[in-house]
This record gives C-alpha cells, sequence and structure tokens, in this order.
C-alpha cells in the first residue's frame, strides 16, 4: 500500500472517530423534525413529528425557506442525515474530509484529479488545517454545522476544479460543450451558489470577469462555462432573498440575540482582526512569495498558477471581510475563508519548488539559516500536533463514555417514566471542572455539547426530550456549565 493511501485512511479512520464519540448536539435536534414555522427558539409542539422520508424534507425545507433561512442544500443535506441516521454520516462525513483533502491537492496541482497524492502533501494539508482551523470540533464533527460549512466548502471547490482545469487546459477532452453537460453544469452552479452567504458572491465576480476576458480574447461566448456561472448566480439570488433571512433576523433582533448599529460592526471587527491574525503567517508568506517570484522569469504556465493563488487569496480575505456587516458574524463563517488560504499558500509553494524561484540568488548561508528555521517550524509544529491531537482522542473517548452514560439514563427514564425531571450531565465533569485545560490541551479542537439548559421549561431541553420520547429532561445543577 503506498504511504498516501496509508495516510488517507488513516485520516479517515481519525475524523470517522472523532464524529463517533460527538453526539447530537443543539440545532441537531430541531432539524430532525419536519420544520414548524419559527421552530428554532421555539419549543416544537406535541404534533411536531420526526422525519420519516424524503417528502419530508422536501416540505420541510420549503417551510424553512420561508420561515427560518435560505441554506437550502446545507439544511437539506442536515435533514437527510438525520433522518438517515447518525452513524452513516459519520462515514460519510470523515469521508467528506478525505474529499476536501484531496481537493485541495487537486487544485494546487493544477485541477488534476488523481488519487495518487504524495503522503507529505497531504500531511502538510492537514497538519495546516489542525493548526489554523478555530472551533474544527464544531465544524468536522457537529453535524448541522458540518453540513453549513464542511459539505458546502466542498461543493464549492468542486465547482472551482472546473474552471480552473478549463483555464489550464481549454483543450481537455472533459469539456464536450454540448446541450446536456451545459444543463448539467448549470445545475452545479445552482446548487454551488445556493450554498453560504459569504463566498459565492466573490467567486461570481472572478469567474464573470474571467468569462468576460475568454470572451474578448477568442472573439466566443463559451456557453458551458457560462451555463455553470448563470446557474450558481440564479443560486445565490435564492440564497440571500430568502424571506426566512428576514425573518429571522427580525426575531433575533426582538430577541436582542442581535444589536443592530455601531455595536455589531465593533464586535464584527473585532471578530476579523483574530481571524486575520491567526493567519497572519499564512497571509504574509503568500504576499512575501509573489514579491519574490515577480524578481524571477517563469513560464507562462506558472504564471497561470500564480493567478489562480491571487483569486484564492482574494477569496480567502474577501469572504472574511464582508462578515463585519453581517448580523451573525460567528468564526466558523470564516472556515471556508481558511481553506482558500490554504490552497493560495500551497500554489506559491508548487510554483517555487517547480522553479527554484527566489534561492538561486541568495547566499550559501541565508539558504542554509532558513533551512535551519524551517526545520525548528516543523519540530514545533510536529509536536503541537501530536500533543493536541492524542488529548482530542482521549478526551473524545471521555465525551462518548459519558453520552453513553447519558443515553442509559433516558432509555431507563423512557421504560419507566416517572413525574420527576430527568437530570443528566452531557459532558464529563473532567472537562467541567477543567474547561480551560481541556480547551488548551485538545487546541480547541473538540466539540463539546451544550444542548441542555438547568431549565427543564427551557426550549432547547423540550425539543430534546421530546426527541427521545420522555416527559422532560435538564443538565444537572450541581456544578455550573461554562
Amino acid at each position: 500500500m503506498k504511504k498516501g493511501t496509508a495516510l488517507l485512511l488513516f485520516l479517515f479512520s481519525l475524523m470517522w472517530y472523532f464524529n463517533f464519540c460527538t453526539p447530537l448536539i443543539c440545532d441537531d435536534y430541531v432539524y430532525a423534525f419536519v420544520w414548524q414555522d419559527n421552530a428554532m427558539g421555539i419549543a416544537l409542539p406535541e404534533s411536531a413529528e420526526r422525519v420519516s422520508g424524503f417528502m419530508d424534507i422536501i416540505y420541510s425545507q420549503w417551510k424553512h425557506y420561508f420561515s427560518w433561512g435560505g441554506r437550502t442544500v446545507a439544511h437539506f443535506l442536515a435533514q437527510l442525515f438525520l433522518w438517515a441516521g447518525k452513524d452513516l454520516f459519520n462515514l460519510l462525513n470523515a469521508g467528506c474530509f478525505i474529499l476536501l483533502l484531496l481537493e485541495i491537492q487537486w487544485v494546487i496541482n493544477e485541477g488534476r484529479i488523481s488519487f495518487n497524492i504524495v503522503a507529505k502533501d497531504i500531511l502538510w494539508t492537514f497538519g495546516i488545517i489542525w493548526i489554523f482551523t478555530i472551533y474544527l470540533g464544531d465544524i468536522f464533527t457537529w453535524l448541522t454545522l458540518s453540513c453549513n460549512y464542511l459539505w458546502t466548502t466542498v461543493i464549492i471547490l468542486a465547482f472551482i476544479l472546473i474552471f480552473e482545469r478549463y483555464y489550464l487546459n481549454a483543450e481537455d477532452n472533459c469539456f464536450e460543450r454540448n446541450r446536456i453537460s451545459s444543463v448539467l453544469f448549470f445545475l452545479f452552479g445552482l446548487i454551488t451558489g445556493w450554498t453560504n452567504e459569504n463566498v459565492p458572491c466573490f467567486l461570481i465576480l472572478i469567474l464573470s470577469l474571467y468569462i468576460f476576458r475568454l470572451y474578448v480574447r477568442t472573439n466566443k461566448i463559451n456557453w458551458f462555462l457560462v451555463s455553470g456561472l448563470i446557474g450558481m448566480v440564479l443560486g445565490y439570488i435564492l440564497l440571500v432573498t430568502a424571506p426566512g433571512n428576514y425573518v429571522r433576523y427580525a426575531r433575533q433582533v426582538e430577541d436582542h440575540i442581535v444589536t443592530p448599529g455601531y455595536s455589531l460592526v465593533e464586535e464584527n471587527l473585532h471578530i476579523l482582526a483574530n481571524i486575520l491574525l491567526f493567519r497572519l503567517v499564512m497571509i504574509y508568506y503568500v504576499l512575501r512569495s509573489f514579491i519574490v517570484i515577480r524578481q524571477d522569469k517563469i513560464n507562462l504556465a506558472c504564471q497561470k498558477l500564480l493567478n489562480i493563488s491571487r483569486a484564492f487569496l482574494f477569496l480567502s480575505l474577501a469572504s472574511s471581510t464582508v462578515m463585519i456587516f453581517s448580523p451573525y458574524f460567528r468564526y466558523r463563517s470564516s472556515f471556508s475563508g481558511l481553506i482558500f488560504l490554504v490552497i493560495s499558500v500551497g500554489i506559491v509553494r508548487r510554483v517555487r519548488n517547480l522553479e527554484g524561484l527566489g534561492v538561486q540568488n541568495k547566499a550559501e548561508r541565508i539558504a542554509n539559516f532558513e533551512r535551519t528555521i524551517k526545520k525548528v517550524i516543523c519540530v514545533i509544529t510536529s509536536a503541537y500536533i501530536s500533543v493536541t491531537l492524542s488529548a482530542s482522542l482521549y478526551i473524545g473517548s471521555m465525551q462518548y463514555q459519558q453520552t453513553q452514560s447519558m443515553l442509559k439514563e433516558i432509555e431507563k427514564d423512557k421504560q419507566n417514566p416517572t413525574n420527576t425531571v430527568l437530570a443528566v450531565r452531557e459532558r464529563p465533569s473532567w472537562i467541567d471542572k477543567n474547561y480551560f485545560a481541556a480547551t488548551v490541551l485538545t487546541g480547541g479542537h473538540l466539540a463539546y455539547p451544550y444542548s441542555l439548559s438547568t431549565d427543564e421549561n427551557c426550549w432547547i431541553n423540550r425539543d430534546v426530550a421530546r426527541y427521545y420520547g420522555i416527559k422532560s429532561i435538564r443538565a444537572e445543577k450541581e456544578e455550573a456549565l461554562p
């Protein structure tokens, strides 16, 4: 077995285990039911029914579109997995993570789709994602959030791959411009535009500019590419104009979850500053590489790769910056921006390695110093990943055992119902007592379940009780949850 394949299997097993250890969390319980108007933040009615078929999902997303939000693609996936079962999701979500790693390599390697991947490249990509993803556990193991960010990013990258491959090799035989392929690409574009609010708008701008320049150069309209772009524009319009977006915003303002005005922008700017500061090393590396490479002569193929790298850098910065105007900016919203930045870094690394750019003019003393620095950084990052990964595995196993204990108590209460409120512990007591230490040791990467409050009348407690078929449930009151 090749090293690359063995590493991918290991990473698949790793991500499957993290998903296996993570129970359903908060929003998952709501989306497991046929959607009710304004269901989030309000307890489900007694008449609410679990999703039991494909048509239930279609009906739910129709109501969701008009009453809560326009992310139909992401929440369709979430309800599909909640219907199919968590065990299936664990496998598919781990597979989606592996697909993300592969897509990153394919984009870096000029859009060539190949499973003959160098293990060192996969390890580098995983390491960067592990270190720089903020709240990685939320994005990679929480079912609803995985569909919102991991799965949608994979869809967007797949769409970009087609454009990249055409940009670098328009004569490729996979681009047979006929009506069937154009219709399929239109539908693919529709899905891609209907993913997340902060990415497709800038991707549409970049692709529109490329198609226009292609038309100017060839004096022909490439209807295959145009069909995909039109689909993406339509999908994005459906996303941002969903009536549910405005209903949700009004509800959040009314409930004081969102405070419009200067204070909101100030808070969003603070989040953006933290994100950019955390990624400053990568941003500096890309910008510095552009300066270094500009001083050397490179061929047309490398120049095209650099153009793609610049486009991904722009996507990364723009998709994160635009969130300062969002009423609900969370760190996880910048995940796709991180992936775009990783790709930008990977492409300039590839260009510099292909031609040895910026090396031939350096003194041997400086070159040796840089190699030493790289080795030191490699040792430090390897140690960090080893410690945080080991801690995450250990604490993940603790979480799994605690979840199983909680489910046994729920099942016992279900079999022998009483009039008392069932009090359970969602998280291991060690995490509650050593929350800061657990966060540091894992690099903040585990999604700690926080579905239940200590008030059994809270809407989410009532939804969880309805999900498991018991009268009422709450979190233990002995220790305050952080």
